[in-house]
């Protein structure tokens, strides 16, 4: 029940700072689905049969690295003195490139922490440490891939439909009797005189 909380608290608090519901989305659905990956191996891969208690802490411990590794990515690409002279693929290319970099760092010393506890002589520490090592490294797949593209998308999108409002002709403030906004490309041919 408290991760339910902390998973919805957390939500709100990356639709307020990505201000895109979508992204939220796929952030949240990228997180996720690191579980269930990391479940896949974990049970398949590694053969561990049980999930033990200590594991139940991924839940927190993952959403926190997760987020953390959506808002660096997400910061990068929306660089504040970028946003509006840089097309959004250029910015991509080039967010992708450091994020990809700073992440993998912080990603693989984490990873290789985690998996040191498989050294363990405690089984409920090497199942923690499989299990949570997993859990990193598939965030970072899932934030590379997955939330990198609905970034740019999203970022392409934004753009196309600040380029529409800016290309709008000033005199289309006003509507024609038919509806439309802009009076050099109304499809009904609407008298000049028909403008209100």
């Amino acid at each position: 029940l408290l991760s339910v909380g902390s998973f919805m608290f957390i939500a709100v608090v990356i639709l307020a700072v990505l201000k895109s519901f979508a992204l939220m989305l796929v952030g949240m659905g990228c997180i996720l689905l690191s579980f269930v990956e990391s479940w896949y191996f974990y049970h398949v891969v590694f053969g561990w049969q049980r999930m033990t208690l200590l594991n139940l802490i991924a839940l927190f411990l993952g959403t926190g690295i997760a987020v953390d590794d959506l808002l660096v990515f997400q910061e990068l690409f929306n660089r504040k003195e970028c946003v509006e002279t840089v097309p959004a693929r250029k910015r991509f290319v080039q967010a992708y490139k450091e994020a990809a970099v700073a992440m993998l760092v912080t990603t693989a010393t984490t990873v290789a922490s985690f998996f040191s506890l498989s050294l363990s002589s405690l089984p409920v520490l090497r199942c923690f440490g499989c299990f949570m090592g997993t859990v990193v490294f598939m965030n970072y797949a899932n934030v590379m891939v997955l939330f990198a593209g609905a970034s740019l998308l999203v970022g392409v999108l934004r753009e196309r439909a600040a380029q529409r409002g800016v290309d709008l002709p000033a005199k289309a403030t006003r509507r024609h009797s038919c509806g439309c906004r802009a009076i050099a490309s109304c499809k009904r041919r609407v008298s000049a005189t028909s403008c209100k």
